[in-house]
């Protein structure tokens, strides 16, 4: 009786190595899916608040142009890049109002508006 439970036991042991060798690929596959998938959502993130941060600019810019304020050209924040305001004035008295920035991946964007004065 002594020798079979000594036997079942050495045989438990190994399985019990397998099983935890096995849980750690399994959780080593989930893991190397979900991450990859969790650093795209947190760059696409990012991009859409830079992008909502030139918009909101954006805004500002025209109400002040609207009152008769003075613009500020260059606006740099803690965690987004430096937006830069342009204001073009045309012949029929419309103003275009347009702020550059750059994305994440480096490239130049912007957003415009046209304002017409009264």
């Amino acid at each position: 009786m002594k020798f079979l439970k000594k036997v079942l036991d050495k045989q438990n042991e190994g399985s019990i190595y397998l099983e935890i060798l096995l849980a750690f690929f399994v959780w080593l596959v989930i893991l190397s899916t979900v991450i990859p998938s969790f650093l795209h959502l947190t760059l696409a993130r990012k991009e859409i608040l830079i992008e909502h941060m030139g918009n909101q600019i954006l805004s500002r810019q025209v109400q002040k142009v609207i009152y008769d304020q003075p613009i500020e050209p260059l606006i740099e924040q803690e965690g987004y890049p430096a937006y830069y305001t342009v204001v073009q004035e045309n012949m029929e008295g419309m103003k275009e109002i347009c702020v550059y920035y750059k994305s994440m991946e480096n490239e130049e964007k912007h957003v415009c508006r046209t304002i017409h004065k009264q």
